[in-house]
């Protein structure tokens, strides 16, 4: 059922549905009134947001109000520039209880609050036997609250949200399972509302052939956009993985790219599995004689060692990413000229070489150069599977093919492909290399 989880603003036609659940959750003494939450919802919409299961259900919510001093009367009343955000109910209906929806509904909730305008932090009361949900939150217990509600007594929990908030990242190796290996891609998130010469400045500070950004969406999903030093690309397979070995926990995340492409990414044991949608290429039958020179001239191969040159194209019709198959000794004798490669008008993106067969139990093998877009060679590249997959599964008529990318860190990739659906999917490992928070100041990147 967590699959199914989505989160908005309760509607004014939900208010006695929240109430109904507020009601069962609180004593008499303790539980808001329904004009209470009427007010709420009214003058605070953007602070009372619900659980929804299947996107009707509404099964909780979490409400608040802003204000400048946390205290009982200030806090009956919105003050929408107070500095202050007080949260008066964190509530799941009973029969769902225990089955980690309130910390994921939490969790969701601050990440989609917008720092503007500015809130310094987030205050809250609760009972001894919350504190340690709260805590795992983020939430520090500042004091036994003077605040009386009801007949027992509560302690008091902030949560810094101006720390809290400040932008995270971490690099994780994508495709393998130890440090110095795989494909390194960054992944940022918590950054709020920057420009592209941000995001692009960070891709360039990190240096790695991608910098993924997570933005929050408002019904649970995250929005991904990816960056090479030099530019922003539509899709990148490794960094995605990398995404969902921070955001998914145990559980199934739904993100979305630029374009809108769904991606659906879960756990399965030790690994990630990624959907995707298949970028199968179609041969190329014109100018064939010049992408042999491409292929001659770009990687010191001869024409006797190339197979099959196929593409896969971008809406504008031209050639995407280029898919050349070669023999086992021209996959041994690649010596890029990347100014070749690079000058190439004969593609937008990158090259796919690839052969067949591969150490361990791989049913082939590829490398994959894309200097056009910053990347010389790429360690290990998803979203190139997502071509080089399909071809090989293909040609061997099998459902699931394992592919190694032979780069100097490489990496294994388990590709799936589902014929029918028109998608695929594929797994990897990861190993966590670094994580931190972004804790310096200056004046382009502006981070505070």
């Amino acid at each position: 059922m967590s699959a199914s989880l989505t989160f908005r603003p309760v509607a004014f036609d939900e208010i006695d549905a929240a109430f109904a659940i507020e009601s069962a959750s609180y004593p008499s003494d303790e539980a808001a009134t329904l004009s209470g939450l009427t007010y709420r919802q009214s003058e605070a919409g953007e602070y009372f947001i619900g659980c929804y299961y299947k996107s009707s259900q509404l099964i909780g919510f979490i409400c608040a109000t802003r204000c400048s001093e946390f205290e009982e009367d200030s806090m009956s009343t919105h003050s929408p520039s107070g500095e202050i955000l007080a949260i008066h109910s964190v509530v799941i209906k009973e029969d769902e209880r225990r089955k980690g929806y309130a910390t994921k509904m939490l969790k969701n909730y601050l990440d989609i609050l917008s720092p503007s305008p500015p809130i310094k932090k987030i205050a809250l009361i609760a009972k001894q036997n919350l504190l340690e949900f709260y805590i795992n939150s983020g939430f520090t217990v500042t004091r036994l609250s003077p605040i009386i509600h009801g007949s027992d007594r509560w302690f008091e929990l902030t949560l810094d949200f101006i720390e809290f908030k400040r932008p995270k990242y971490k690099v994780i190796d994508a495709f393998t399972s130890k440090a110095g290996s795989g494909n390194p891609a960054a992944v940022v998130w918590d950054f709020g509302e920057k420009d592209d010469e941000w995001l692009l400045g960070v891709a360039k500070e990190f240096n790695l052939s991608e910098t993924v950004f997570v933005y929050p969406l408002i019904d649970g999903a995250r929005k991904l956009r990816f960056f090479t030093p030099m530019q922003e690309i539509s899709l990148c397979g490794h960094a995605t993985l990398s995404s969902g070995f921070v955001f998914c926990g145990e559980e199934e995340v739904r993100f979305l790219t630029r374009e809108d492409v769904e991606l659906i990414v879960s756990k399965t044991g030790g690994n990630v599995k990624m959907t995707f949608p298949l970028k199968s290429s179609k041969p190329i039958t014109e100018n064939v004689s010049s992408f042999q020179k491409l292929i001659n001239e770009g990687f010191k191969i001869e024409n006797e060692h190339i197979g099959n040159i196929s593409g896969t194209r971008d809406d504008d019709g031209n050639i995407f990413n280029v898919l050349v198959e070669v023999t086992e000794s021209g996959f041994n004798s690649i010596k890029p000229d990347f100014n070749v490669i690079k000058t190439s008008p004969l593609y937008t993106h990158g090259i796919i070489i690839t052969k067949s067969g591969g150490r361990d139990d791989a049913d082939f093998s590829s490398r994959y150069f894309a200097p056009k877009i910053g990347i010389e060679e790429d360690p290990v590249t998803g979203s190139a599977h997502c071509t080089s997959g399909p071809y090989w599964a293909e040609k061997g008529g099998k459902g699931r093919v394992v592919g190694f990318q032979e780069s100097e860190r490489g990496g294994r990739v388990v590709c799936g492909v589902d014929w029918e659906g028109g998608g695929g999917s594929w797994r990897g490992r990861r190993f966590a290399f670094v994580r931190g928070r972004f804790s310096f100041e200056s004046e382009h990147f502006g981070f505070f």
